[in-house]
């Protein structure tokens, strides 16, 4: 048997074990014919049996292909949850920054003193320069 016929037979085989749409067997078929085929150039006097021994049972690639698509589907599932994972850290983070500010705002406006008269409004803040001088006699 020449190799040709021995690609044509293996890749015949496989075709008839995979279970799945006609697109991809046919992108299945052909990535395999690629690979076999050099395989059989490579190794001239190859047999039938070198071939499953070097790519696998016709029987069992569909079962390889079905654990492998089963990984990329957890894969994809992972890089899915961890991206949901990134948006709710950074939604806790804008939310404390904010908490922070909204807390600073009221410290500063509540510890400050509102003069209301006819002609305008007054605030004085006895929390921000309190605040400043404690920070300055940190830094000294």
């Amino acid at each position: 048997m020449n190799n040709e016929s021995l690609v044509k037979d293996y890749l015949r085989e496989v075709s008839e074990n995979l279970a799945c749409s006609r697109s991809k067997k046919k992108y299945i078929l052909n990535g395999l014919e690629t690979l076999v085929s050099d395989y059989a150039n490579e190794h001239p006097d190859c047999t039938m049996d070198d071939i499953k021994a070097e790519f696998g049972e016709p029987r069992t690639i569909q079962n390889e292909l079905e654990t492998k698509d089963e990984y990329v589907e957890l894969a994809k599932k992972a890089k899915k949850r961890t991206a949901v994972l990134v948006a709710i850290i950074v939604a806790l983070a804008i939310a404390v920054a904010l908490a922070v500010w909204l807390i600073c705002t009221l410290m500063f406006f509540f510890g400050g003193t509102f003069t209301v008269s006819d002609a305008h409004t007054e605030f004085r803040s006895t929390f921000l320069p309190a605040a400043l001088n404690a920070l300055a006699r940190l830094i000294r």
